[in-house]
C-alpha cells in the first residue's frame, strides 16, 4: 500500500525527497528512471528584498507593479518601502492618470538586499544599490501601448 502511494506521489511531482543522491534505489522493472526515485535537492529560499521608491519633485503620481497600483506619491508621502520577493517585475510610473506614463520598464530584484528606486516626471528612473536592476522601455510616449507590454 505505502509503496504504491509513494510511487503515485513521486510520479505526480507532489513529493520531493531530500537525501543523498542515489543512496536509496526503489522501484520495479519498468519503473521510470531505471527503478530509482529521483532525488531533488531542496531549493534555497531567498529572503525578500527591501525596495524603497522615492519620488522627486512635487508632481503627484502612481507606482504600478505588475499592473497593480502599489503607491501614490502626493505632497507628503514621497517615499514608500516595500518588501518584494526576488524576481523580475513590470513597473510603470505614471502621473495622476494611468495613461500619463512617466517611465516604464522591468525591475530585477534579488541581486542585492536593498534597492532604492529614485524617479521623477522629468528625470526618469535611477536605481541605487544595483544600477543594472532597471531595464527601461525605450518609448513611453504612447501610454496605451505601455500597458499592453
Amino acid at each position: 500500500m505505502f509503496p504504491a502511494l509513494l510511487s503515485s506521489l513521486v510520479l505526480s511531482g507532489q513529493v520531493h525527497i531530500s537525501v543523498p543522491v542515489n543512496q536509496y534505489p526503489w522501484g520495479y522493472p519498468g519503473y521510470p528512471h531505471g527503478g530509482n526515485i529521483i532525488i531533488v535537492q531542496p531549493q534555497q529560499v531567498q529572503p525578500p528584498v527591501l525596495v524603497e521608491f522615492d519620488a522627486l519633485g512635487k508632481d503627484w503620481g502612481s507606482v504600478w507593479i505588475n499592473g497593480e497600483e502599489v503607491y501614490r506619491p502626493k505632497l507628503y508621502n514621497r517615499r514608500q518601502v516595500l518588501n518584494l520577493a526576488p524576481g523580475s517585475y513590470r513597473v510603470v510610473l505614471t502621473g495622476i492618470t494611468k495613461y500619463d506614463v512617466w517611465s516604464a520598464g522591468y525591475l530585477n530584484v534579488g541581486r542585492t538586499g536593498t534597492l532604492r528606486v529614485v524617479f521623477s516626471k522629468t528625470n526618469g528612473v535611477y536605481v541605487q544599490g544595483d544600477p543594472s536592476a532597471w531595464l527601461g522601455d525605450r518609448d513611453v510616449r504612447n501610454g496605451m501601448e505601455v500597458w499592453r507590454r
